[in-house]
This record gives C-alpha cells, structure tokens and sequence, in this order.
C-alpha cells in the first residue's frame, strides 16, 4: 500500500487514513513474534509513519512493544541492523517515547544484533542516532565501548556517518580519543576538509 501510494504520488483523504488505521489497529493486536511476523510488523509501522496514519497511543505502544520484543533471529539477513532502527526511528515519528528500561532494551537489541551481522559503519552510526533521540540516561558501557572502537576505524566514513557518531558521542556524554575526535570532524565537514590537517573543536559537539 505504502509503495503504490508513494509510485503514483496518491494523496489520501482524511476518512481513507481514518479507515486504513482502524484496520492496522486490528492487524496488529492479532500480531505474535513469529518468524512470519517480522517482515509484516516493519511494514506496518513504516507504512503507518510515512502515510501518516492516526493510530491511538495504545496500538502504537503495541506495535512498539513487539518489536522490542522480536528477537534478532527472526529478522535474517545484513540488513537487520537498519531495519530494526528504522522501526524504532517510525516508532518516535509515532509519537512513542520510551521508558528508561524500552530504551535500555533498544540498546542491547540493537548492538547485539548489529555485532552478529557485521553491520558497516553507517548501520551503526544510524542506530546511535535512533538510540540518542532516546535520551538513553545511563547507555551500557558496552555500547561506550563500541562507540569508541567503531570510531578508531580508519575506513568506511561518509560525512553523514561521522556526523551521526560524533552527535551521538555528544547525546551520551562520552568524549572520544582526541585522534579519532579530529579525524572524524574532517570528515563530517566533507571532502574538501579531508587530510587538510585542520580539526576544529566545537564545544557543541564533543561529548563532556
């Protein structure tokens, strides 16, 4: 539905949204983690998020609720890291704000999943982004850990990338080793600032 909406550039009334979130309320109060379930459950909350359909907070904290709870293995393939932010990131479009102990699971989800699939740096870079804008208020030291190892990687950065870590490090208080600090502030400036030797330090930036 999402994609043909999207193909042919249709602008749907007030009562088709009205009608189209009744139906994916019910569909997703029948949902069970299933390995059928997964592949249907982002569908459903994408299509809900860029529609956008008016769900109620209570099947938008249902929909949350299972995907939190869908463990990695249901969802194959290299790009689960990406597909489960991305829940999460049309779940905050939603409306839905997590609680202290959704936003912890997020994490262990996330990073665990993103280590078994080997995920590159943008896929992780995106999760940190998504986690952040949960004001995470203590993130697992694991997460700090990789933080930093993902950020002493000398290969695999865009600008959009960089920028990503450097927010996130900022988001949860962690400052970065000064090298890896520099390096990825020229990146995220672009090209042209690339091996130029110069690192500003914005204050605004650097996790304190």
């Amino acid at each position: 539905m999402l994609y043909c909406v999207k193909a042919f550039e249709l602008v749907l009334g007030e009562a088709t949204l009205q009608k189209l979130a009744r139906i994916v309320e019910r569909r997703a109060s029948a949902l069970e983690a299933t390995d059928d379930t997964y592949c249907s459950l982002h569908g459903i909350i994408e299509a809900a998020e860029q529609l956008p359909l008016p769900l109620s907070p209570t099947c938008v904290k249902a929909l949350h609720d299972l995907a939190v709870t869908t463990p990695p293995r249901l969802a194959q393939g290299t790009l689960r890291t990406r597909l489960m932010s991305g829940m999460l990131f049309s779940l905050q479009k939603l409306g839905h704000v997590c609680t202290p102990y959704d936003a912890s699971a997020w994490c262990d989800l996330l990073l665990g999943t993103w280590r078994a699939d080997a995920a590159s740096v943008d896929d992780f870079t995106f999760m940190l982004a998504t986690l952040a804008k949960e004001k995470v208020p203590a993130p697992p030291e694991e997460l700090r850990r990789e933080l930093v190892a993902v950020a002493s990687r000398p290969s695999g950065w865009t600008p959009n990338a960089a920028n990503r870590l450097l927010a996130a490090a900022r988001a949860f208080r962690l400052e970065l080793p000064e090298g890896h600090y520099s390096r990825l502030k020229r990146i995220a400036a672009g090209p042209q600032h690339e091996g130029s030797g110069r690192a500003g330090k914005p204050a605004d930036v650097r996790g304190r």
